[in-house]
């Protein structure tokens, strides 16, 4: 009877660590595991918050990762060239609105003066040429304001590009 004693004394023994030997693995195991994924999530935490943080002023940030040529790295590199391109098209833009809009103010003034050559004659001007001269004058005011609210962009873009 003793021997049979023993026998389940050794077994409750060997089952009571095995369970401390199973919970300790476990523990080991989900701390491990936590460790890895944070690792190799780290790339997807760094292009959540760059992409979080740009926007059309300061598209100039990067992700630049670092790192093993793996899967998350070549979706950094890509989002970084679409970036690039991004930049790109609005200072085109940008740099469109300014040439355009300066550009076009010399047409604008040279009309202007035009209008006023074919009014300023001493002779009477029909009335017809009055009406037109007027109608006329409404769309070039309409073109100036038109050209001043670009100006007024772009310069508002450069003040918070500069800012940032």
């Amino acid at each position: 009877m003793s021997r049979l004693n023993n026998k389940t004394s050794d077994l409750h023994r060997l089952l009571i660590y095995s369970a401390i030997a199973l919970a300790i693995m476990v523990i080991i195991a989900v701390l491990l595991g936590w460790f890895m994924a944070g690792r190799f999530l780290r790339p997807v935490r760094t292009i959540t918050a760059t992409a979080n943080d740009i926007s059309a002023t300061n598209l100039h940030a990067r992700l630049r990762l670092t790192g093993p040529s793996d899967e998350l790295k070549e979706l950094g590199d890509t989002f970084d060239r679409l970036l690039e391109r991004l930049e790109g098209s609005f200072e085109s833009s940008d740099q469109f609105v300014a040439n355009a809009s300066h550009e076009l103010r010399t047409p604008l003034t040279t009309m202007r003066a035009s209008l006023d050559v074919a009014v300023g004659k001493p002779a009477p001007i029909p009335e017809e040429t009055t009406v037109l001269v007027s109608r006329l004058r409404g769309e070039l005011d309409q073109v100036d304001r038109l050209l001043e609210s670009f100006l007024l962009l772009r310069a508002q873009n450069e003040a918070i590009t500069s800012r940032t």
